[in-house]
């Protein structure tokens, strides 16, 4: 495609778009009525400053996706070396009940990725139930109180303990989650 790309090529890959466009507006197979899965909206301008969290977690996905290259790579040669990769079946039935049992206590291994995409990136309101948007008042009330909250503004208040149970949660499932798609990468 970077070299040489006719014309046919190019209309055939339009109308393609275009087919494939219309039927995810008729299906609305992600149910939330976009085109694509992971649809966020903000209410707030972006500030200068959040560039640099963006340019870190950018050096944090290539350093994270080399790790998960080469820790696949290690994967494959183990298994291709012990009894547990001459049986496909029980390799399955091991990883599906180790997933089941060590994926099930964390709730934000239980989501799926489109809710826990959402549930990331909106932003939090006065209302939300999430414990990623549990922010204490200056009295020390939870999120829950809307006096506190108004009173307060929602960049103002300090984080609440749900906050803190949220991130340990999230950063367990950011490890169980790349482990088991390191195991899972290349099975049969």
């Amino acid at each position: 495609v970077s070299y040489y790309f006719p014309l046919k090529t190019l209309w055939r890959s339009f109308f393609a778009a275009l087919v494939a466009a219309f039927t995810l507006r008729s299906i609305n197979p992600f149910g939330n009525s976009r085109l694509v899965l992971f649809y966020v909206e903000f209410h707030t301008p972006w500030h200068l400053l959040e560039l640099v969290p963006f340019v870190l977690l950018g050096i944090f996905g290539g350093l994270w996706g080399a790790f998960f290259i080469r820790a696949n790579i290690a994967w494959c040669r183990l298994r291709k070396n012990t009894r547990l990769g001459h049986y496909p079946v029980l390799e399955v039935l091991v990883v599906t009940l180790l997933t089941a049992l060590l994926a099930f206590p964390n709730e934000y291994t239980r989501m799926g990725s489109s809710e826990l995409i959402s549930e990331l990136f909106n932003d939090c309101g006065l209302l939300d139930s999430s414990k990623l948007c549990d922010y204490a008042g200056n009295s020390g009330s939870t999120s829950g109180s809307v006096n506190s909250t108004a009173a307060n503004g929602l960049g103002a208040r300090p984080a609440g303990p749900g906050l803190y149970t949220a991130m340990w949660q999230l950063a367990l499932a950011l490890v169980f989650k790349m482990f088991i798609t390191v195991a899972t990468f290349g099975m049969k």
